[in-house]
């Protein structure tokens, strides 16, 4: 207390399985401020901010009250939360303040550096950056999510603070990507239409549209998929899957997430989402459904 989390404490050892984990890079945050004896916000603007003219970025949060470019959060149903916005003082994992462009400019950093024959780099050397865009465990590197192989490598990552959501989208060797922020809550799916879009227009190894055909499938069949889908014994509020049944259609949400999609049946086991185009696709092993 006054904290509303528990404790941060190591559940599993690491690289052994993937948790979503804000409270890692809090660790991350005190690990390098006990490192340089000094500020994490100083730090990360004179080593990232302003070596790469970020200019419209900040950790701190008296930056924002002495600004008049500051976004109005907008939780729900279009209207601005009372003060603005929620400032987070957890810096490394919800504290940066930014811009599309100024975003646009470290991937734009990232490329240049991955495709460049020289070993020294002006943000990260060439071995962490090799370590942070290879998966580690499931599909995450060291920071990003990581898909693809070769020219077609991608990067990206999604997020969400109570008013605003964004993500980014980059092809490193491709020298192509696009950062979309919005200031209103839970519009993952408006995210990814822009994405979708942009994917079409620049033929993107990934996000293309997809034409689906959906089946018919009675409400016994939709029941048997019913239920949560995590990695402990106990559910895992922010990172868990739950399936449940609304009406006559099947539906998923991650964690405590307000908002809920639809899986349109595409064959027996297999469903998709009509917001991502992600396919879903459930097994069956000794009676028991996994997904």
């Amino acid at each position: 207390s006054p904290a509303n989390n528990p404790p941060v404490r190591v559940e599993f050892p690491p690289s052994s399985k993937m948790s979503y984990s804000g409270g890692g890079y809090n660790v991350a945050q005190q690990l390098v401020e006990d490192v340089i004896k000094g500020s994490f916000t100083q730090f990360m603007d004179d080593t990232l901010l302003k070596p790469l003219k970020m200019y419209q970025s900040t950790f701190k949060l008296l930056d924002l009250y002495s600004s008049s470019n500051v976004a109005y959060a907008h939780p729900t149903n279009g209207v601005p939360i009372l003060g603005g916005w929620k400032a987070y003082p957890e810096s490394a994992a919800a504290g940066l303040w930014t811009t599309p462009i100024d975003l646009a400019k470290w991937l734009i950093e990232v490329q240049n550096e991955l495709i460049s024959q020289e070993d020294s780099a002006q943000i990260l050397s060439k071995n962490l950056l090799e370590a942070m865009i290879t998966p580690q465990v499931t599909v995450h590197g060291l920071g990003p999510v990581v898909n693809g192989m070769g020219t077609q490598l991608e990067l990206s990552h999604k997020g969400r603070t109570d008013g605003f959501t964004c993500g980014f989208v980059s092809f490193p060797y491709l020298k192509q990507g696009a950062v979309v922020m919005i200031n209103a809550g839970n519009e993952a799916a408006f995210v990814d239409d822009v994405l979708r879009s942009i994917a079409f227009e620049y033929n993107w190894p990934s996000y293309s549209v997809k034409t689906k055909t959906t089946i018919e499938m009675d409400e016994e069949t939709l029941e048997r998929y019913v239920g949560r889908y995590g990695w402990g014994d106990k559910p895992n509020e922010i990172y868990d899957l739950f399936v449940f049944k609304r009406k006559n259609e099947l539906c998923w949400r991650i964690g405590n997430a307000a908002n809920a999609n639809r899986l349109y049946p595409e064959a027996m086991n297999q469903f998709f989402l009509i917001d991502t185009g992600y396919d879903v696709i459930f097994k069956e092993t000794h009676g028991i459904i996994t997904g």
